[in-house]
């Protein structure tokens, strides 16, 4: 299928309110305000420079002129003209009772102008001054190369009338879905398969597991985002998904672990390892082990460090 593209903008806005007292209106100044962002963009910072002049083109009138100016932050991008060819601004004026007077010529207004709409309010001038960058954005319009994805938990329900699993854990409980277990695990699954306990109360009791470490297994097998506190707690999850034959949640796990292997966190990866048979685990704690000094871990048992030794040779 021929791949379809667009190029749209995207815009990035940001909205300043300046005041301006009234005395500056008919005096010449040069003021830069404050640096500052557009929303949602962070690479770059750019103030507005605020000039009046006494200026009346042969009318008499003195003009307050309010150009812009920009800068790009980003030292990347110093000397770059792609910001500044895609920026604009619009100046509105507040008048009294807060309200917002129409859009201004930015580069023009007279002083004739301000007190006509009433925008002179406590000998000050207050300025709205939005910002816009909008570049060019490339957009991929082919449906077919999009993915969409929903994960159990977002689906499936958890009250007690649609689940008919329960899982104690000491005095605490989880509601679950049978049939998901079922085929997630083969230990769950042959639970149910027989006249078991088990098959007649819908209940597991858990009692080598504490419920902190049985609810975050749980929760991922759901697709629920797990963030680990300590190496302990992925360690006690990894073994929870073992003891239960939950494969794929242990693959997933284990290369958790192997990309995750410290100095202080060496000895309790190591002898999950070599307790569980993990080769791949065993052979990334071999590699870091070399990888290393021996005095860099002065505590290891001479048991493991001779294993670590022969997985390497």
């Amino acid at each position: 299928m021929m791949p379809t593209f667009a190029i749209t903008q995207k815009k990035f806005t940001r909205t300043i309110r300046l005041e301006l007292d009234k005395v500056w209106l008919t005096k010449p100044i040069s003021m830069d305000t404050p640096k500052f962002k557009l929303d949602g963009m962070n690479d770059f910072e750019c103030w507005i420079t605020c000039k009046t002049a006494v200026t009346s083109f042969g009318l008499g009138e003195p003009f307050v002129l309010f150009p812009p100016r920009f800068t790009v932050f980003n030292l990347a991008m110093e000397g770059s003209n792609e910001y500044q060819d895609h920026l604009s601004h619009q100046v509105s004026i507040e008048t009294s009772g807060g309200k917002q007077a129409r859009k201004w010529n930015p580069d023009c207004i007279s002083n004739c102008d301000l007190l006509r709409h009433n925008c002179i309010i406590n000998e000050k001038v207050t300025f709205l001054i939005t910002v816009t960058y909008a570049p060019p954005h490339f957009i991929n319009n082919d449906v077919s190369s999009c993915e969409l994805q929903l994960l159990p938990h977002e689906i499936m329900q958890f009250d007690e009338q649609s689940c008919d699993l329960k899982i104690v854990v000491g005095n605490l409980h989880l509601w679950v879905h049978k049939a998901f277990f079922k085929l997630v695990s083969p230990v769950f699954a042959a639970m149910f398969a027989h006249n078991t306990k088990e098959a007649q109360t819908a209940t597991i009791r858990i009692k080598d597991y504490d419920y902190a470490t049985v609810k975050t297994a749980i929760d991922l097998l759901y697709g629920r985002p797990f963030k680990p506190n300590s190496i302990q707690e992925v360690i006690a999850v990894t073994r929870f998904a073992e003891k239960y034959m939950i494969k794929t949640a242990v693959e997933r796990l284990e290369t958790w672990l192997t990309g995750n292997i410290t100095i202080d966190n060496f000895g309790a990866i190591v002898e999950y390892a070599l307790t569980h048979s993990s080769h791949k685990l065993k052979r990334r704690c071999a590699s870091f082990y070399r990888e290393h000094t021996y005095t860099d871990f002065p505590h290891v048992d001479p048991a493991i460090a001779l294993e670590m030794t022969q997985l390497l040779y």
